[in-house]
């Protein structure tokens, strides 16, 4: 009896354990301008590859006004010179007077209007970028301005301790990855790309305050600058035993990381 007790027991905490991780793994975060949106209740889900937001949510972080005509289920969005109107249930929204169609309708979910994220964000003039490794959203006015930060973040994080070349050479390599065919395209998803970075495995890089110097160096990579001569990979030869990175080419050592192809 109390072997069968145990097992259902075990059993039990598998299942919470399990739907905790799935939990987990289902969250999607969203950065408005680099600072991070916290949605209190009702967290943001994923419908036919459409990302869904609550709107107020939304809304107040790209400083937007928000309207619920409750009669004819209507949800007004405005911010200078651009209104926004959509419908419960309906792929088409109306702006500034002229009718536009997206992949998936604002739904009623849980008493919280849900509106299209890209959609929203684009309309209201913002870039959007979707990291799927991580299942971040980055929304921004530039581009490259998210760009330059997140990159100083990662500098910071794996070179806060090496001269400015070093650094302006970690920038590099990431930069180096986007032009190549066996990374990812742009520099949030090589920065974010799963097992590269430790810095984002532990989830220090968020906590980085990048130095002036640290922007510096990544601006002066992010203009063409490259110590490394094409370096694809970096490391510290006293911090790792890495077979594969220790086979490769060195190109360059700039304190205390060799970097190579």
């Amino acid at each position: 009896m109390r072997t069968m007790w145990f097992i259902a027991t075990l059993c039990l905490s598998f299942l919470c354990l399990s739907t905790i991780a799935e939990g987990k793994e289902n969250v999607i975060e969203v950065y408005v301008n680099n600072e991070a949106v916290k949605f209190d209740s009702g967290a943001p889900f994923i419908a036919e590859g459409t990302t869904m937001v609550p709107v107020r949510f939304i809304a107040e972080a790209l400083g937007a006004q928000v309207d619920w005509d409750s009669q004819t289920h209507t949800v007004s969005l405005s911010k200078q010179d651009i209104n926004i109107n959509l419908t419960i249930n309906q792929k088409e929204a109306v702006v500034n007077g002229q009718s536009k169609r997206f992949t998936h309708d604002p739904v009623i979910r849980n008493n919280r209007t849900y509106v299209p994220l890209r959609f929203i964000s684009e309309e209201l003039r913002k870039d959007v970028e979707w990291e799927p490794n991580q299942r971040m959203i980055f929304i921004s006015q530039s581009k490259h301005e998210s760009d330059v930060y997140w990159l100083a973040k990662l500098v910071e994080a794996e070179a806060a301790d090496e001269p400015y070349e070093g650094k302006v050479a970690v920038a590099a390599v990431v930069l180096n990855r986007t032009q190549s065919v066996f990374f990812p395209k742009t520099i949030k998803s090589v920065i974010f790309e799963s097992s590269q970075f430790t810095p984002v495995q532990t989830k220090r890089i968020f906590k980085m305050d990048p130095k002036p110097e640290t922007v510096r160096a990544v601006e002066e990579a992010m203009a063409g600058g490259d110590p490394t001569k094409g370096a694809l990979y970096f490391y510290n030869p006293r911090k790792t035993n890495n077979r594969f990175l220790h086979s490769r080419t060195i190109t360059m050592t700039i304190g205390n990381h060799r970097f190579v192809t």
